[in-house]
């Protein structure tokens, strides 16, 4: 075997060993796990047990919630809330779905949030100035009104291989799966700017009674990928008829399947709208999707208010039918992938460079082991760390990019 590649190995190997560090909070009730929440500090992680976990009614920021933290990670040190168990993940309660969140962070960056299940309050996770946090296979359902809520400049945050349904069952006009960002209403009270937000390998539905996804304005490079659509159950309040709302600018939707399932409320799956303020309704991307829009007149990607642009190309409709639609003083611009006209979007990675900072070294590849064996590093691109393109990030990947690093290869 060449050298470098075992030095290489045993360097990552090593990495990973002096990696593992902070307290382990091992909880078995309600008052184990919010008594972690307060204490964790940077690099600890909090273990639920298998079991059901009805939180007590607290208030952080003026909020009330059943489970909360203000206590930061770091990006060296993110701290980790997960179960015991993965493939029998404990849950955590609320007791209304009228009032209250699950879950709730504030002013806390650097959390990663994995392996449970929400449900039983009216929003079920909720960051607020909470940026680098990862949501990673969590299920949320049974939910007073929306899933997932990335506010108050929220940023760099992940939701991944997440699963979300039975939402706005008490307020449904108001029970999207994720909201990332604020309504232009609310801007005196919550940060508008949520940037760089992805949301990769979700399912959303059945049941989720407005939008899955609603990228609200003043929102940046939000990226919505490999996701599923399940369109029963949206109800068409609150101007709900789409599954991906895009409000801000520069969001990239792509690799996506969506199913409208007869639901004669939805209009279209993707939708631009120009709220009339600064970052709204311009400059979004729509790719390599496939929605199965029944025999209906429903478009892939329209706009409904304001003037707004958008680039599109390669979506697939089943079966054929109305593909793209541009409201009154609206545009869009459809390119070919194969050709050179074809445009790079605004929020573009590198490839290789799996902590985002512009160069691909023997660091990418050392968090890229890091992911493979569970360890959850912060600022963490699965897009950009999976290098062989397989849809799956291995240690594979971390020994390529390694490869990469020293000069063994001259590309992925």
């Amino acid at each position: 075997m060449n050298i470098k590649y075992c030095i290489i190995a045993s360097a990552i190997l090593l990495y990973i060993c002096f990696s593992l560090h902070g307290i382990t909070y091992k909880c078995s009730s309600s008052v184990d796990i919010q008594n972690a929440l307060d204490a964790a500090s940077p690099g600890d992680t909090i273990i639920i047990n298998t079991g059901t976990y009805v939180g007590t009614l607290r208030s952080i920021n003026s909020k009330g919630c059943h489970f909360g933290s203000i206590q930061p990670g770091t990006a060296s040190e993110p701290i980790t809330i997960k179960s015991a168990n993965s493939s029998n993940m404990a849950v955590l309660s609320g007791s209304d779905v009228a009032s209250a969140y699950v879950f709730y962070i504030f002013n806390a960056d650097y959390w990663i949030i994995q392996d449970l299940m929400f449900t039983g309050a009216q929003k079920g996770i909720v960051l607020d100035q909470s940026s680098n946090t990862r949501i990673i296979n969590c299920k949320v359902y049974g939910i007073g009104m929306e899933g997932i809520h990335l506010r108050d400049g929220s940023s760099n945050c992940s939701v991944e291989t997440c699963s979300i349904s039975d939402t706005g069952l008490n307020t449904p006009g108001y029970g999207e799966g994720v909201y990332v960002g604020t309504d232009k209403g609310s801007w005196d009270t919550y940060a508008p700017a949520c940037y760089d937000n992805i949301i990769t390998n979700t399912v959303f539905g059945p049941n989720i009674t407005a939008e899955h996804l609603d990228i609200k304005e003043g929102t940046r490079r939000t990226i919505v990928e490999y996701c599923e659509f399940n369109g029963t159950g949206i109800t068409g309040e609150n101007s709900a008829t789409t599954y991906v709302s895009c409000k801000g600018v520069d969001a990239i939707v792509r690799y996506n399947t969506g199913y409208r399932n007869g639901n004669t409320i939805i209009d279209s799956a993707f939708s631009c709208n120009n709220r009339g303020v600064e970052d709204s309704g311009t400059g979004n991307w729509f790719y390599y999707n496939t929605v199965y829009n029944d025999d209906s007149e429903a478009w892939v990607v329209r706009t409904k208010q304001g003037t707004c642009t958008y680039i599109v190309w390669s979506n697939t409709r089943i079966p054929e039918g109305n593909m793209y639609q541009a409201y009154s003083g609206s545009s869009y611009t459809e390119v070919d992938p194969g050709g050179t006209e074809t445009p790079v979007p605004t929020a573009v990675f590198i490839l290789g460079d799996a902590n985002g900072d512009t160069s691909v070294d023997i660091i990418d590849a050392l968090i890229t082991a890091q992911y493979y064996v569970g360890l959850n590093p912060a600022n963490f691109s699965l897009q950009a760390a999976d290098v062989n393109s397989d849809n799956v990030v291995n240690i594979i990947d971390a020994l390529l990019i390694a490869q990469y690093y020293v000069g063994l290869i001259s590309e992925f």
